[in-house]
């Protein structure tokens, strides 16, 4: 289950924390980041279904883009964003929190994964892996 989405410079957002419950409800005004939030969580589910990450975005023959692909990805003014999701784990003794960095500007590129298991009694363990400048890398 979700606990949480976190925005940093995803389209209209700046910062935001949304904390996430079985049944979530979001309401607003026109223009005040309902969609944005909703394409936030549709980017991460493509990721984590192993989609390429430019083809997540800006669609491919498969996949439809998200509205404004790599081009309106990011907030106006930055060159990358940040999207963040707390996964409940099964045995209810841990919580894993994936966290994606994207610099979309002047191209898509330098992309960062990381995972990071958080236990009740506060100990983290990162587990970060990617792809930077077309090489695989992990880190621990």
């Amino acid at each position: 289950m979700l606990k949480q989405l976190i925005l940093e410079n995803w389209k209209s957002f700046r910062y935001a924390e949304l904390p996430l419950d079985p049944l979530t409800v979001l309401i607003g005004t026109n223009a005040s980041g309902k969609s944005n939030v909703v394409e936030a969580l549709e980017f991460i589910q493509r990721v984590v279904r192993g989609e390429n990450t430019e083809a997540a975005l800006a669609g491919d023959k498969t996949l439809s883009s998200i509205r404004g692909g790599v081009e309106w990805a990011t907030r106006n003014g930055e060159n990358e964003f940040t999207l963040k999701v707390l996964v409940a784990g099964n045995d209810d003794e841990a919580d894993y929190l994936y966290s994606i960095t994207l610099q979309t500007k002047p191209i898509m590129q330098n992309f960062r994964d990381k995972v990071t298991v958080c236990k009740e009694n506060n100990q983290y363990f990162p587990i970060e892996f990617g792809l930077t400048n077309n090489k695989f890398y992990t880190k621990n």
